[in-house]
């Protein structure tokens, strides 16, 4: 395997983590798995002696069944992290939905208080003239009752 496939097939699957179709990233891990396979047999193979001339600063091909593992990992870790996603989303919106039932019944609850305040006013203000009228009545007998002796 080349170095530049080997660092396309590595970003593509550094980048393929965030994805979040779990359905597609496996089929295109697999048609990568399957491009580096090809890859790796058409490359041609290296003798000891060709080996010993190569310069040490040249990057080791990894073994396929070492890339296989790797992706193998790096497929159950997006699954391990998918699921962890998953049953987060669940519960919020299990709170979501609570809350939202919460904030109608506190809705109905002030609208209901608010009208009930509202007529309390209204019969203090009616008692309040009430009392009012009542005072001037008795103000009115008491002159009369004072003016008749």
């Amino acid at each position: 395997m080349s170095v530049v496939s080997r660092t396309f097939a590595m970003n593509f699957i550094d980048n393929s983590l965030s994805d979040t179709k779990l359905a597609d990233r496996t089929a295109t891990l697999d048609r990568a798995l399957i491009s580096y396979a090809s890859q790796a047999e058409a490359e041609p193979t290296v003798t000891s002696d060709q080996q010993a001339g190569a310069t040490k600063s040249q990057p080791q091909v990894p073994r396929d069944s070492e890339s296989l593992s790797r992706i193998r990992h790096d497929l159950s870790e997006a699954q391990r992290s998918k699921g962890e996603m998953q049953a987060r989303l669940q519960i919020l919106t299990e709170e979501l939905q609570n809350l939202k039932m919460q904030s109608k019944f506190d809705g109905k609850r002030i609208n209901d208080l608010t009208t009930e305040r509202t007529a309390l006013v209204v019969r203090i203000k009616d008692r309040d003239e009430e009392l009012k009228g009542k005072a001037k009545l008795l103000v009115v007998g008491i002159l009369l009752f004072l003016h008749d002796y």
